[in-house]
């Protein structure tokens, strides 16, 4: 069996939005955690296409995952280990593991994101937790009209307000 083909996409790099215009420089662009506010948990961003659709959402810059500990009682490497009853007199042990999403090579969460390429990847808004991540989302949703702009693939708010109960 012949190995598979898989064709290598090249992404443009995630840049700071300043306005409605990106700033091109080179020292805007943002390619590390490193590059990105102390204590970002995520961000809001904007994916251009190249056929002018946009898209908006948001993404986490950790991932969380909960795992059952190791059977020789070692902590995994940067876990953190919690115990949970499991309510029949025992205590089971979970390592909680923090690493890094996968950020940098992001398109977003729509189907139709998967199969358009990207023109322009734009940071609109840094968050610090998780309930001012899903309120950034949902104001820059709001304050671009998604739902009543057809130039957005976007279809849905919060998952409460949908394109089709506004547009015919």
């Amino acid at each position: 069996m012949s190995p598979r083909k898989t064709t290598e996409i090249t992404l443009p790099p995630w840049t700071i939005a300043r306005g409605d215009k990106v700033m091109a420089f080179k020292a805007l662009e943002v390619n590390s955690i490193d590059d990105m506010p102390k204590g970002t948990y995520g961000f809001i961003y904007r994916i251009t296409f190249m056929d002018g659709m946009k898209y908006i959402g948001k993404k986490n810059i950790y991932s969380v995952r909960t795992k059952t500990a190791l059977k020789n009682g070692k902590v995994r490497e940067g876990a953190e280990r919690i115990y949970k009853n499991t309510g029949k007199g025992f205590r089971q042990a979970f390592d909680i593991v923090k690493a890094e999403s996968d950020w940098k090579s992001y398109c977003g969460s729509h189907k139709e994101c998967k199969i358009r390429k990207p023109k322009i990847r734009e940071i609109l808004h840094y968050a610090f937790n998780k309930l001012q991540l899903t309120y950034l989302e949902a104001k820059y949703l709001f304050a671009c009209e998604v739902l009543e702009d057809e130039t957005y693939i976007n279809d849905n708010i919060l998952g409460s307000f949908y394109r089709s109960s506004f547009c015919d």
